[in-house]
């Protein structure tokens, strides 16, 4: 089986803050996962590689559904099989529900978004063939580690300490309306905590037995991501700006995909509709 590892490599333009489940009052901290460097445990912040996913796979399928002219869904369950990895569901044994053998392996064929992505209907999944992986920050403790490779000299490289900082955000009332002596204004201020613009980032794909028209789309989606480059929280407001470089030079082109959906849309329209009930 054929499979590609792409590398690539991201900086933050902008402050950038990619949530954690741990909350403390009115400051909303990085995301973060333990490792063990030498004999400590150390909790270092990270993107999450579904993060990733979820950028590339909404902007894919936005721009598939444009390229072949399909429309608007008439489906919850059609909008949620392509743009949010479906939601599996109760059905009858008999339902249209189920994805026979034949229709997997035509959606594999015609619809390229969702066999590199893959995805639930009704009561089946099929998987992707594109794995994300996690963005780690380019710092001393994973290198040392041998969990990023770089060129650069580990002397030369910030502790995950040093790229971490807070932005905070204010709600002023706006209203102003009169108030009671009892009554406060509806304000607040809110800390996020980010990693600061100039941050680095390890990152790879992952792309498993995947035809030329496939490797194509994933080109696309890249493509895709350059034109709007940001990741994480807050963006409306400027933070997440990226830049980033990946060896796609083991790929097949771009125009193989975009050919593909020329040639055939008329089939590609009728098998969205076919899910579309």
């Amino acid at each position: 089986m054929k499979t590609i590892r792409i590398i690539g490599h991201i900086t933050a333009l902008s402050p950038i803050h990619h949530g954690g489940n741990e909350k403390t009052g009115s400051e909303v901290l990085f995301r973060t996962m333990k490792f063990k460097i030498g004999s400590e445990f150390l909790d270092i912040p990270y993107i999450d590689g579904n993060a990733v996913r979820g950028i590339l796979r909404r902007m894919i399928m936005k721009d598939f559904l444009e390229k072949t002219s399909y429309g608007d869904f008439k489906s919850v369950r059609a909008y949620h099989t392509f743009f949010s990895g479906g939601v599996l569901e109760t059905v009858e044994k008999d339902s249209q529900g189920s994805l026979s053998l034949e229709l997997r392996r035509t959606i594999r064929e015609f619809l390229p978004p969702l066999s590199l992505f893959g995805s639930t209907y009704g009561n089946q999944a099929f998987s992707g063939k594109m794995i994300a992986g996690k963005m780690l920050p380019l710092c001393k403790e994973l290198v040392e580690q041998g969990m990023i490779q770089t060129t650069k000299e580990i002397d030369s490289l910030p502790s995950f300490h040093e790229l971490k900082d807070f932005i905070f955000q204010t709600r002023r009332d706006e209203l102003r309306a009169e108030r009671n002596d009892d009554e406060q204004a509806v304000q607040m201020l809110i800390n996020f905590q980010v990693l600061i613009p100039g941050s680095e980032f390890a990152h790879y794909f992952h792309l498993s037995d995947t035809t030329p028209v496939e490797e194509g789309c994933f080109r696309r989606c890249i493509s895709l991501w350059q034109q709007h480059p940001y990741i994480g929280g807050k963006q409306s407001s400027g933070q997440g700006e990226i830049k980033f470089e990946y060896n796609l030079s083991n790929l097949a082109s771009e125009n193989n995909y975009l050919k593909f959906l020329s040639l055939n849309k008329e089939k590609i329209n009728d098998l969205i509709a076919k899910l579309d009930q």
